[in-house]
């Protein structure tokens, strides 16, 4: 009796090729990959397998070795008994078996197979492998975004000049974005000028300003005047949570303060002001927070013009003041941790004392999307948590019923 293998499906998937051998006949298969720099081969028995083929072009063979067939096939043969029986018995198998059958039925039948099988199979395959590409991960702030004017780091000592050790002065906070809107000291010696300190939030440095006389400037930076869209990202850690505090505010003519690109914390809550409108909003805490403005003159009604987040949360603005379609036209410096009032030529005021960590400026309003990706990843450096609370039920009583 001949038997062969049928390969019923050779299915490449990548790298993968599902082979099926059939029929079972209870032997043995030896499957040899012939690969450089080296060969492999293993024993399967008759089935249906799952082959891992390597990422480069290779050879397989297939040969059957050694099968172990001892069937026992029924016949069918009609006996009608006399005092001496010659059944004549005719077997037919497909495909071709070569079968010699002499049964000596006395009257207990005895059959002898003697089958033949030679089974020879070659697999010849060469698989190109399909390259796959590993996309980089999307960089979520672009240094070289043409509306991004300010992207201060605290992270780390390079950030600034001179690079200063833990605890040391600077006098310039290094833009990291193409706008070169470098922040510099507000202060006439290093007594005035804020502190680089390591460690302070996720394992990262931040800046620190004292609250007596540290600030910075940016001069000039006519960039968000007349504008009708604008988006302020800031990562900061306050040291008092019921003094007043300035963290940035715009400015003309060198040092008189107005009310537009303002962020503050007065009396345990933010003041925001952009465009000519003035709210109140959320509450302040000691935790590190992400403070983020989103300005839109294209709005139709103050909430829709200008919305206020805390660490990803949108907060309900009380206005004061409504809010115009476009920034002050005037606008030409920016400050840091100081306020000047709006007199000419302003006095300083509301010293800012805790950290900074990192500040974005857009003159551009961000999506939804888009600030979703930045907060996220700032929350995820410097370690803060993102989303708004969950509120906690109110209980509901169980009454007591009277007896």
């Amino acid at each position: 009796m001949i038997y062969t293998i049928v390969i019923s499906s050779v299915n490449y998937s990548g790298e993968t090729a599902n082979i099926t051998f059939s029929p079972d006949t209870g032997g043995t298969v030896n499957i040899g990959l012939q690969t450089l720099p080296y060969d492999y081969t293993t024993t399967y028995y008759w089935g249906e397998y799952s082959l891992y083929f390597p990422s480069y072009d290779y050879t397989c063979y297939l040969n059957a070795v050694n099968p172990n067939i001892t069937p026992t096939p029924t016949p069918t043969n009609t006996v009608t008994p006399t005092n001496t029986i010659t059944p004549s018995v005719t077997s037919s198998v497909t495909p071709t078996p070569t079968n010699t059958v002499t049964p000596t039925i006395t009257p207990t039948q005895t059959l002898t197979q003697t089958p033949t099988n030679t089974i020879t199979l070659s697999v010849t395959a060469s698989i190109t492998p399909t390259q796959t590409l590993t996309p980089s991960p999307t960089q979520p702030i672009s240094p070289t975004d043409p509306s991004l004017e300010i992207y201060y780091q605290g992270g780390t000592s390079n950030n600034f000049t001179p690079i200063p050790n833990s605890g040391d002065t600077f006098t310039q906070w290094v833009d990291s974005s193409s706008s070169a809107h470098n922040a510099n000291s507000t202060g006439g010696g290093p007594s005035g000028r804020p502190q680089w300190w390591d460690n302070q939030q996720n394992g990262l440095g931040g800046v620190y300003f004292d609250g007596v006389n540290n600030g910075l400037s940016v001069n000039p930076l006519t960039d968000l005047a007349g504008i009708s869209g604008l988006t302020i990202l800031m990562v900061k850690r306050t040291e008092d949570i019921n003094n007043t505090y300035q963290y940035v505010q715009g400015g003309v003519d060198g040092n008189t303060g107005i009310n537009d690109v303002f962020i503050r914390q007065s009396g345990g809550t933010y003041n925001v002001a952009v465009a000519g409108g003035f709210g109140e909003v959320g509450v302040v805490n000691d935790e590190t927070n992400i403070l983020t403005v989103i300005y839109d003159g294209g709005g139709s009604s103050n909430s829709d013009k200008l919305k206020f987040r805390v660490n990803g949360c949108e907060q309900n603005i009380n206005f004061v003041n409504n809010v115009n379609t476009s920034t002050n036209p005037l606008l030409d410096y920016l400050f840091f941790g100081v306020s000047y009032t709006t007199d000419v030529s302003g006095i300083k005021q509301y010293f800012y004392n805790g950290f900074m960590f990192d500040i974005l400026i857009y003159s551009r309003t961000l999506g939804t999307s888009e600030l979703d990706v930045i907060e996220s990843f700032l929350a995820n450096r410097w370690g803060v948590g993102i989303g708004c609370p969950t509120p906690t039920p109110t209980p509901t009583p169980t009454p007591t019923p009277l007896t």
